[in-house]
């Protein structure tokens, strides 16, 4: 029994069978499909094979291009990639912060708040030298006004005589008075107390008293009378071992200044007190409460 082959609609069969019959091999033969569409059906022995390969993919190809040309053509694009990058996320985070902060520094106190009718204190952290140059300055303006503090008190005290009393809470390190008179040279001053013990004599005065402070300064001795100065200071009574008070040395405009400085916590209504640096044995003598 022949094999039969089926050609691709529209193919002419002129070249395949060449017009020749081998070994009387039928006719080729036309049938209709069930698309309605005419086929041409050739026997095996009428077709050169490779032949009939190359016309079908020729006829494949001017399909596909008919089919092309007739129906639209779609694109199939891949979705944007949506995945942010190192970059922009660092970025993101930092818009986002930033949003953050202003949002945060927006007034949102409710109506009722206290705060709305009255200013907002912002702190301000001030360093340790910022507090000192500060002090000093006040220090200095107290100085130079020369007027004491009214925070103290002078007050009768019985056999001591005048003292002084601390009205408010000093701080150690407080700058309480100054110990204010003249300021003169060791000569003068030397000078001045022969004066002041002839003038106990004449008066027939025990001990005529004398407020002399001697100290140095820049390796020169100096010497702050305050015999007759009506500053504060000088009535500020003695102790050796119950001082609150320690004398330092202030220069302001040049000129030394003996101010006298907390060494504690003094409280209200306490007396101030300072050893007066008095070691020789004969004023001792004389002078007993010198040594307590």
């Amino acid at each position: 029994m022949d094999k039969y082959i089926v050609v691709a609609d529209g193919m002419s069969s002129s070249n395949s069978h060449a017009r020749q019959r081998r070994g009387g091999s039928p006719p080729p033969k036309m049938f209709s499909g069930k698309d309605g569409r005419r086929r041409l059906v050739l026997s095996a022995a009428d077709v050169d094979v490779k032949q009939l390969q190359q016309q079908q993919q020729i006829s494949m190809a001017k399909l596909k291009e008919n089919n092309s040309e007739s129906s639209p053509t779609i694109k199939y694009t891949s979705a944007p990639d949506h995945k942010l990058t190192q970059k922009d996320s660092r970025t993101k985070r930092s818009r986002t912060r930033i949003q953050k902060k202003k949002a945060s520094k927006k007034d949102t106190l409710p109506k009722e708040d206290i705060r709305q009718h009255f200013p907002v204190r912002l702190g301000k952290r001030v360093s340790e030298a910022e507090l000192k140059k500060r002090r000093d300055i006040e220090i200095q303006t107290l100085i130079r006004d020369k007027q004491d503090s009214a925070d103290l008190e002078i007050v009768s005290l019985g056999e001591k005589g005048k003292g002084v009393l601390a009205n408010k809470l000093f701080h150690r390190g407080d700058f309480v008075c100054e110990y204010a008179g003249d300021l003169i040279n060791s000569e003068d001053a030397v000078e001045r107390e022969k004066a002041y013990l002839k003038e106990a004599n004449e008066n027939q005065i025990d001990c005529m008293p004398c407020y002399m402070y001697f100290f140095k300064h820049n390796n020169v001795p100096w010497c702050v009378d305050a015999t007759k100065s009506p500053r504060i200071g000088r009535l500020i009574n003695h102790s050796r071992t119950e001082a609150n008070l320690r004398t330092k040395l202030f220069v302001v405009d040049s000129i030394p200044h003996l101010g006298l400085v907390a060494i504690k916590n003094i409280d209200p209504g306490e007396e101030l007190l300072y050893d007066y640096g008095e070691r020789d044995p004969s004023v001792l003598l004389s002078m007993p409460w010198l040594k307590k």
